[in-house]
């Protein structure tokens, strides 16, 4: 059938499933690079959620040691050093709300936004709580250590609330990158 077909007509059907291979493989690279794009934009939110807990995590920890150096062992440090760190819990405590706000900014599923505005009461107790015993064990420490029962229960109150959040993130950034390598060509 080909033998009676012109080589000029030859050439010119070749030219066409070339440019037409061509076109198609360049439309599979673009639509390629589009997922690419789309998987990456999720990891990008993703991980400055991610970002936003551990923030919040640490913090709350560093304030729980803090109030705790201070109303336990505060007696150690020279009165500069308690001052430093009274202000240091004071300065926590508003990064902890500020990244607070930045989680509930975040690109989160109903879910974790719910849990998210669900541990602000234990949030504030615990700032409140906080910052006050830092201030008291400025002045009286007997006092300050009185409240550390409370103090204690608000830092359990809202560790139990993180806990599941911490979860979802680690689950959140697994499936992103399970999705990203699915688009991997």
């Amino acid at each position: 059938m080909f033998r009676t077909i012109s080589t000029k007509t030859r050439f010119m059907i070749s030219v066409a499933v070339s440019v037409f291979t061509i076109l198609v493989l360049a439309l599979i690279s673009v639509y390629s690079l589009w997922q690419s794009e789309l998987e990456l934009e999720r990891q990008i939110d993703v991980t400055k959620t991610v970002r936003h807990e551990l923030k919040v995590d640490l913090l709350h920890e560093e304030l729980h040691a803090e109030v705790l150096y201070l109303v336990l062992a505060g007696d150690h440090a020279t009165a500069a050093e308690r001052e430093e760190l009274r202000a240091r819990v004071v300065e926590v405590g508003e990064e902890i709300r500020a990244n607070l706000e930045l989680l509930k900014r975040d690109t989160l599923p109903p879910k974790a936004l719910a849990q998210v505005e669900g541990m602000v009461p234990e949030v504030d107790a615990f700032l409140t709580q906080g910052v006050a015993l830092a201030e008291l064990s400025m002045t009286d420490r007997v006092a300050a250590e009185a409240g550390l029962d409370a103090f204690e229960e608000s830092y359990k109150a809202l560790n139990t609330k993180l806990h599941p959040l911490s979860e979802w993130s680690e689950q959140a950034a697994i499936e992103t990158a399970n999705s990203a390598r699915a688009h991997d060509m």
